[in-house]
């Protein structure tokens, strides 16, 4: 684009509604690492407290009943947000459909 604009073939403005796009995307730079740091930063926080538990049994939500009823002790974390969408994500996939 910018030989096309050197040469005449382009306008300015349209260089200038370009740059305007990609500032506005979703997948901007700033954007992107802003929500990458959110996830490394629920990893970490994942990651330490099954560090802390590290000789407990980790089991998912299908055998929880079973191994709470024939325990004497039981620690439950639910991560209630794995069933649903990241907004984020969402974002993004609606933002490719319309471009």
């Amino acid at each position: 684009m910018l030989p096309l604009i050197r040469g005449g073939g382009e306008e300015e403005a349209r260089l200038a509604e370009v740059l305007k796009k990609t500032k506005e995307s979703p997948f901007n730079s700033q954007r992107l690492k802003q929500w990458m740091d959110k996830v490394y930063e629920e990893i970490s926080t994942i990651k330490a407290v099954i560090n802390l538990l590290q000789d407990t049994e980790v089991v998912s939500s299908d055998k929880l009943r079973e191994k709470v009823i024939n325990s004497k002790k039981a620690l439950v974390f639910v991560f209630t947000s794995l069933d649903s969408k990241e907004p984020y994500l969402e974002e993004l996939e609606n933002h490719l459909k319309e471009n």
